[in-house]
């Protein structure tokens, strides 16, 4: 999803009212239900759960009201994974004290990183942050240095850098004259200097759109770097129902099958980075239901984000057309399926 003039650094984390966003349901649809949640000991290698999947959402007022980071610890329900922006122009380096508070209530932090200044560039008027910059060793000492920060921080994180590529709304992906060549060598460039740095602790998130913009997934695998490079595969990918008039309702099946079986080829862990729903044009309450109870049914996704924000007047807040508490600890806190905190640094 296009993040530009995000003000924040944008945090992902839970509380209970979001996560019971779920009630409401889809008629004979039904989730099983687990007598317990299952807690990991040991965080698995390149954080690929063992069972089940990660789960969290994004959230983007945890930055502008940093304690609520830890509100959701006095509550029952544990998210696996915390999320947020970061953009180079605007955000500076990598704050992992910051991601300590996370792994502290214990959550997987996600960073997606943005080569642009997010306050001021839009996907056509920036000379500064193409790829081509990048690989010509312009920002060699800001990728350094925040490549150092993530050694120091010394913990597994996902690095999900420059997502969104395949499509034609951010300034490294598919506009200003850049090929899918291009971006390739971006994304590997970046990648040397964090090994060459010594953060091999970093997991690298490869995350295309579920379609580019011309509502296509022929050329997501154009952009794909290589399995020496990329640890896990994600995508985005929205319920946009009737928030203009190019968009269709559609449901979470039709919205994930196909970037699903694209991304499979890869043989890597799936993380569906970005999803939620509208209210216009059906039933967001039935639309949520229904991707609890698909998303068993496609064993490569490991993990999934639901984004939790109302956004350029299409709203996915998942307080907004949504019932509350009883969902949260029928098809989340009580099914093994969700994994709940798996980082023991609490």
């Amino acid at each position: 999803m296009n993040t530009i003039q995000k003000t924040y650094i944008t945090i992902l984390l839970i509380l209970i009212p979001m996560i019971a966003a779920f009630a409401g349901g889809v008629a004979g649809t039904s989730v099983s239900v687990i007598a317990a949640p299952v807690k990991q000991t040991v965080l698995p290698e390149n954080l690929v759960p063992s069972n089940g999947i990660y789960y969290g959402y994004y959230q983007e007022t945890y930055n502008i009201h940093p304690e609520k980071v830890e509100t959701h610890v006095a509550t029952d329900e544990s998210p696996s994974l915390a999320m947020y922006y970061q953009d180079w122009g605007s955000k500076g380096t990598l704050d992992y004290r910051y991601m300590d508070r996370l792994t502290h209530n214990g959550v997987i932090p996600i960073v997606t990183w943005e080569p642009w200044n997010a306050q001021t560039d839009t996907k056509t008027n920036t000379t500064e942050y193409t790829p081509q910059a990048i690989t010509s060793g312009k920002y060699d000492p800001f990728i350094r240095e925040w490549a150092r920060d993530a050694a120091r921080y010394k913990k597994p994180f996902y690095l999900r850098f420059a997502h969104e590529m395949n499509g034609n709304w951010y300034p490294w992906g598919n506009a200003n004259g850049n090929t899918p060549e291009d971006y390739k060598a971006m994304w590997i460039y970046v990648h040397d200097i964090f090994e060459e740095e010594g953060a091999t602790n970093v997991v690298w998130l490869w995350s295309p759109n579920n379609t580019d913009n011309t509502g296509s997934t022929a050329s997501i695998l154009d952009y794909y770097p290589g399995s020496a490079y990329v640890d896990w595969v994600g995508f985005s990918g929205f319920n946009w129902g009737a928030s203009n008039s190019e968009t269709t309702w559609k449901s979470f099946e039709e919205i994930i099958k196909e970037p699903y079986d694209v991304l499979s080829i890869t043989g890597k862990p799936i993380m569906l980075a970005e999803t939620a729903s509208v209210s216009k044009g059906g039933d967001k309450a039935a639309w949520f239901k229904e991707a609890l109870a698909t998303l068993p049914k496609y064993p490569n996704i490991k993990a999934v984000i639901f984004f939790n924000q109302d956004f350029n007047d299409s709203d996915f807040s998942l307080g907004s057309g949504l019932n509350y508490e009883a969902v949260a600890k029928e098809y989340i806190m009580q099914n093994e399926y969700y994994v709940q905190s798996p980082y023991l640094d609490k």
